[in-house]
């Protein structure tokens, strides 16, 4: 009787690896699409603005159909340059109507608390660099008291605002606190 003899099998070449560009080509593009994942989230959530140095408005009593004006400078407090775009002042139902928004045309001027109309000019987008600020002045008429009871009130505390940062289009409501209160008069016209 005779043993089975094992035979090794002849070796055969190494498979064929990728060449080392190929697996390169791989490690970029996935450190890229991470970087451009990274930078779409933090820009998404971007949102450098807030309240400045100075904030104001003229008398808050009551008149129908008369001025009043509030003015508030925004900072931008991020390390990115961001143009403001607009300032939405959607009255609604609000006991004020805007009759207009305009920039302060100094912007050394914001910091020293200017709210003489004059010193502003009607809002068209302008930049705010890193630690800048701008003032706002937001013209408006007393109005719409027959919408409300008489002795209730509107408390104004955030302003919403558009911009761009990089090119893209941000909104973002900044927090003035309460900054001031309308309250609707106890006698107004057409009211029922």
């Amino acid at each position: 009787m005779s043993a089975t003899t094992i035979v090794r099998p002849a070796p055969t070449a190494n498979p064929p690896r990728p060449p080392r560009g190929f697996r390169l080509l791989w490690v970029v593009g996935a450190v890229v699409a991470i970087g451009v994942v990274a930078s779409v989230a933090f820009l998404t959530h971007y949102q450098p603005l807030s309240p400045g140095c100075c904030a104001g408005h003229s008398d808050t009593t009551y008149r129908q159909g008369a001025p009043f004006w509030w003015a508030v400078s925004l900072r931008n407090n991020g390390h990115l340059p961001i143009t403001i775009t607009g300032v939405d002042t959607d009255d609604g139902y609000a006991l004020l109507r805007t009759r207009g928004i305009f920039v302060l045309r100094d912007i050394p001027s914001a910091a020293e608390g200017n709210y003489d109309p004059r010193t502003y000019e009607p809002f068209r987008p302008f930049t705010l660099g890193p630690g800048q600020e701008r003032g706002l002045l937001i013209s408006t008429v007393f109005d719409e008291c027959t919408r409300y009871a008489r002795g209730t009130a509107n408390t104004y505390g955030a302003l919403p605002v558009s911009f761009e940062v990089l090119g893209l289009p941000r909104h973002a409501w900044v927090d003035l606190g309460d900054m001031f209160t309308i309250t609707s008069p106890k006698s107004c016209p057409g009211r029922v």
